[in-house]
């Protein structure tokens, strides 16, 4: 569903050099991971996560700064193993 409000979701352009390398669904979204992080091709020791970019697969639990504690740990935890 869309709303006449003149959002349209685009990458940050700090991410245009790696751009070729996220795999992305239609309309340019990347596919993130539980985790927070991308698809991408690039070594598991390179790794990145994103903010507010998995609303397709991770609902309401994405954008809010209320869950920004339970996120944390959810990249903390995979970064540690």
């Amino acid at each position: 569903m869309r709303f006449a409000t003149g959002y349209r979701y685009a990458l940050p352009p700090c991410l245009a050099p790696i751009t070729q390398q996220l795999a992305c669904r239609e309309a340019g979204r990347p596919v993130v991971t539980a985790d927070f992080s991308p698809r991408w091709k690039a070594p598991a020791k390179q790794r990145i996560d994103l903010q507010n970019a998995g609303r397709l697969s991770h609902s309401i639990a994405d954008p809010p700064l209320s869950l920004a504690a339970w996120r944390s740990a959810v990249v903390v935890n995979s970064l540690m193993g």
